[in-house]
């Protein structure tokens, strides 16, 4: 099981296991730019309000961790490197925002 695989595994886990949002801290790119992701309008006590939230992770580590156009192997090593470093992040906060319901998450991408 690859490492991405195994946090999005553990994320579902901890998300039936334990209660539903908590607060999550901010993550630092080495370029510094981060992303806030507010979900202050979601029911995460619902699957769908939780579906939101992951679609909104998933843009925020996107935009954090932007592709430049290049075919070289370095780039595009850098850039796994930078979402699974922001999915890692992100995976904490995700489950301690359903736990608590704060209103907001930072993603940074990781590179």
């Amino acid at each position: 099981m690859n490492r991405t695989a195994a946090v999005t595994a553990a994320l579902f886990a901890a998300l039936f296991v334990a209660p539903i949002v908590a607060p999550v801290p901010a993550l630092a790119a080495e370029d510094g730019k981060r992303v806030h992701v507010t979900y202050a309008d979601l029911d995460l006590s619902t699957p769908q309000g939780v579906g939101q939230l992951d679609r909104r992770l998933a843009k925020a580590v996107n935009s954090a961790c932007e592709a430049t156009p290049s075919r070289a192997l370095s780039q595009a090593l850098a850039l796994r490197h930078c979402r699974d470093t922001a999915l890692a992040s992100v995976a904490e906060q995700r489950v301690h925002a359903i736990a608590s319901h704060r209103s907001e998450i930072q993603v940074a991408g990781g590179r």
